[in-house]
């Protein structure tokens, strides 16, 4: 396990092959850790496999709000856009 890195997660260690930046990898486990903590403490649940479950559904959730938040910005964008092009074409044209 010459390349693995060791994480600890609620008191467990996992071993992972480490392929991103030290301190990305530190701020990772540090948000998963507080997201599996409070699906722990939310749901009194004391089962890692099911804490891990859970948070991932929760992280899963935050991330699809995330996306649809972006896809309304850009169409938003899109349209400002498309007005901005119009009255500028207006202002050329006379």
């Amino acid at each position: 396990m010459a390349n693995d890195t060791v994480i600890k997660i609620l008191n467990r260690e996992y071993f992972i092959k480490e392929q991103e930046d030290p301190l990305l990898l530190a701020s990772l486990v540090e948000y998963l850790e507080g997201k599996m903590s409070e699906v722990s403490k939310r749901n009194n649940l004391v089962d890692t496999s099911r804490i891990a479950v859970h948070a991932a559904l929760l992280i899963s959730k935050e991330l699809f709000e995330e996306r649809n938040r972006s896809e309304d910005l850009n169409i938003k964008q899109e349209k400002k856009y498309a007005q901005m092009l119009e009255k500028l074409s207006n202002i050329i044209e006379t």
